[in-house]
């Protein structure tokens, strides 16, 4: 990989994406990404039965061109519309991984694109899981060349790094050379967007579908020989300006580019909510039956300033409100002792217990404590007391969810939407894709 000091961001990545051969990415690198496949299938699939999916399917089937590829848990439709459908199913839950150092979601946007094109131009299993990887390290590194100014200024970090990584992957996918990839990239930067505000609402699944599709259209442009400028990303009007009000240090971000590092960093959530929650759910669930719900006269919550930020959506009306309500999860947690699906739908968040309890529960941030990490403080009857410190929540990179977690996270979501033997048989053959020469013989059994 020739990395040209007086190249532009985009040039450089496009060497990296044009230079990345399968053979370039360990054994652990692909296995993680084939982690990530298997996290994804599932919750592609049961995001097939989420309202939001049934809209936008209809949408496409009025504009509806040839069959290309998988939308999975329903059938084969244009490629596009299977990578936007898949990208926001995957995300509709709120259960997908995480790279919790940048807020980002990578495989919605990155691997629900890879695998649309990989299966329409009849691409193995081997070449999926090193352009995922790539698509991932390219917007994991933007993410990280912006800081959290994406945060601050209201970007939803997966719809906006998300469209270049899933362009990079596609890049990868059709081995495109050094300045058509960075083409690609350049094209991607004027589509990405994703804004914080529709955490919530139906819009937020649709930040990675929309990100999916327009990264696959940028690569096959790019490859079509359409041009973008070679400073999208540092230019005075470019990408960075854009998104990152002028603050952005690629030179940091892009210093160990090839190493791979940031596919290892990636989390699974066992929990279906905002991620920056987790920890606090893990206390919440630990102390559960300490005291009757009833009892308990004060919880504190002590988070990170940014999770106290990103997830305080006002009292939920809805489930989906629900999954970005701190207070509500913490409550639900001491309630039930447990935090599943269940606890997001709209019944669930109006319950008066929950509620009353939710009341009574403070948050309080501390620079000291990480973003994966919380502490919890529950006051109950004459003065008892229970505190509870989370120094990494279950499914983070400190406290990892195991392949035999990921497989009891993937049946439990296939359940209902195919039938047991052939969501046995689609895990089993997701666990071997590196070894399939053709990746449909993967998303036959998605369907």
């Amino acid at each position: 990989m020739n990395q040209d000091a007086r190249a532009t961001v985009a040039e450089r990545l496009g060497d990296y994406i044009a230079a990345t051969q399968d053979g370039n990415v360990p054994a652990e690198v692909r296995h993680q990404a084939t982690r990530c496949l298997v996290d994804w299938l599932g919750l592609a699939l049961a995001g097939s039965r989420e309202p939001l999916g049934e809209m936008l399917l209809a949408v496409c089937d009025a504009m509806a061109g040839p069959p290309q590829a998988t939308i999975v848990g329903r059938g084969r439709h244009r490629a596009t519309d299977a990578a936007l459908l898949n990208g926001a199913q995957a995300h509709a839950l709120d259960f997908d991984d995480t790279i919790v150092a940048v807020h980002f979601h990578p495989t919605a946007p990155i691997m629900s694109a890879a695998v649309a094109l990989a299966e329409w131009r009849g691409l193995g299993g081997a070449p999926l899981l090193t352009a995922y990887v790539v698509g991932l390290e390219v917007a994991t590194r933007l993410a990280v060349a912006l800081h959290d100014r994406l945060l601050d200024c209201g970007w939803h970090p997966t719809g906006v790094v998300g469209t270049v990584g899933a362009a990079a992957a596609c890049a990868r996918l059709l081995a495109l050379d050094v300045a058509q990839a960075a083409s690609a990239l350049g094209i991607a930067t004027s589509q990405a967007a994703g804004l914080r505000e529709n955490f919530g609402t139906m819009t937020k699944p649709l930040h990675p579908g929309q990100a999916a599709a327009s990264g696959l259209l940028a690569a096959l442009l790019a490859a079509r020989g359409y041009t973008a400028a070679a400073t999208a990303f540092e230019g005075s009007a470019g990408f960075c300006r854009a998104f990152g009000s002028g603050e952005f240090d690629f030179d940091a971000a892009l210093a160990d580019l090839g190493t791979n590092r940031w596919a290892l960093a990636n989390a699974f959530k066992p929990y279906p909510c905002g991620v920056l929650s987790h920890a606090a759910i893990d206390a919440a669930i630990a102390l559960h039956g300490a005291f009757r719900p009833e009892e308990i006269a004060t919880v504190e919550c002590q988070v990170s300033p940014t999770t106290a930020t990103i997830v305080s959506k006002r009292a939920p009306r809805t489930g989906l409100e629900g999954k970005f309500r701190l207070t509500y999860c913490v409550a639900a947690g001491l309630c039930d002792g447990r935090v599943g699906v269940a606890t997001f739908s709209d019944e669930a968040v109006a319950r008066p217990a929950v509620r009353a309890l939710e009341a009574r529960v403070r948050v309080v941030a501390d620079q000291r404590v990480g973003d994966d990490q919380a502490a919890l403080r529950v006051e109950g009857p004459a003065g008892a007391r229970r505190d509870l410190r989370i120094a990494a929540a279950k499914g983070s990179v400190g406290s990892p969810m195991s392949d035999g977690d990921l497989e009891a996270k993937y049946l439990d979501l296939a359940r209902g939407v195919l039938a047991p033997e052939q969501a046995q048989r689609l895990l089993e053959r997701a666990w071997r894709v590196g070894e399939l020469a053709d990746i449909g013989e993967l998303l036959a059994l998605a369907r």
